[in-house]
């Protein structure tokens, strides 16, 4: 929803939609894991299977033809950087979570990554 009023302005209306337009733009949008982690309660669980599905994406990133990378979500980046091969243009920046503050940020740093040429940015991850 807020990367349809980015990128879109809000004008895309269904899921469909947004993705093919979202893909004849060169844009992909992959999971870090593969694999649904919401619901595990044990930590180390957790760090073990994005650590084991690190590999497939550090492959994946390879094969994609892309200008630069925005992963969203810091806390499993800050987990899974380790394992992958960085050497593009990336940046990260945190799930627009259900607080206002948060939304406005997450919108204004795409935006502002997506127009202009900016280098990696982390923020601390």
């Amino acid at each position: 929803y807020y990367m349809n009023q980015v990128l879109f302005g809000g004008e895309v209306t269904s899921k469909e939609d947004f993705f093919k337009k979202f893909k004849e733009h060169g844009f992909y949008f992959i999971d870090m894991v593969k694999c649904p982690i919401g619901r595990l309660n044990n930590n180390w669980e957790r760090k073990a299977i994005i650590e084991y599905c690190a590999k497939y994406l550090s492959e994946e990133l390879q094969t994609l033809k892309f200008e630069k990378a925005v992963f969203m979500g810091k806390t499993t980046f800050k987990h899974i950087k380790k394992y992958l091969k960085l050497d593009f243009s990336h940046h990260v920046i945190p799930l627009p979570f259900r607080n206002n503050r948060n939304v406005i940020a997450f919108k204004t740093k795409l935006a502002r990554i997506l127009a202009k040429g900016e280098e990696n940015e982390e923020d601390d991850c």
